[in-house]
């Protein structure tokens, strides 16, 4: 599957970016004011700024959140984001580094079928997106269109960057696709919008 980087005319891809650079500019001005910008090094955790969450809404959180997610979509390495302690008090945890890109520390790949462990780290950012997701919706604000597509291919692609050569890769690459399958099941049922906890047979 091809990544998200480099794609040309992607749908809605111009609009995203404009919306994260309006977000952007808005963030940036909640922030001056409450001190809480806090940049993600490689093998550390998200540092907390003293401060961050006085004076600070929702809303700044559910604005981080977008320009977040859509940077994780992206690709983007863990010192290319910055999230900002507003953001980790909505979110209940300090983001982790692992393998160069942010992660929810406590994620994991849920399947009714064992994944191959090598799928863990990329199942782990993509539990950080989706959680990103229900910051967003928890503002009352739409998901924007594409996101949660957007953060399933991330974890595909990944997920398949792991598969080695010969009959193990290409089992491996065939589990990859069923879980590409499942992702696109659920979001597409779930109408694109912020991921509902469910259970089995539609929980992944």
């Amino acid at each position: 599957m091809t990544t998200r980087q480099g794609r040309p005319g992607k749908p809605g891809r111009m609009t995203r970016m404009t919306r994260l650079a309006a977000a952007r500019v808005g963030l940036t001005a909640v922030l001056a004011v409450s001190g809480s910008a806090a940049p993600v090094a490689a093998g550390s955790v998200v540092s907390d700024a003293p401060g961050a969450a006085s004076g600070t809404p929702a809303t700044a959180a559910a604005t981080a959140a977008e320009q977040v997610a859509g940077q994780v979509a992206d690709g983007a390495t863990a010192e290319q984001v910055t999230v900002p302690d507003v953001l980790v008090a909505d979110l209940g945890y300090r983001p982790v580094v692992e393998d160069g890109y942010l992660v929810n520390p406590d994620g994991a790949c849920s399947s009714p079928v064992a994944l191959p462990t090598s799928f863990t780290p990329a199942c782990r950012a993509h539990d950080l997106g989706y959680d990103l997701l229900r910051v967003i919706d928890r503002d009352g604000r739409a998901v924007p269109a594409g996101l949660r597509r957007d953060l399933d291919d991330r974890l595909v692609d990944r997920a398949s960057g792991t598969c080695g050569a010969g009959m193990g890769g290409s089992g491996c690459r065939l589990v990859a696709r069923g879980v590409a399958a499942a992702l696109w099941l659920n979001t597409q049922r779930q109408g694109e919008g912020a991921p509902v906890a469910e259970h089995f047979p539609w929980s992944f």
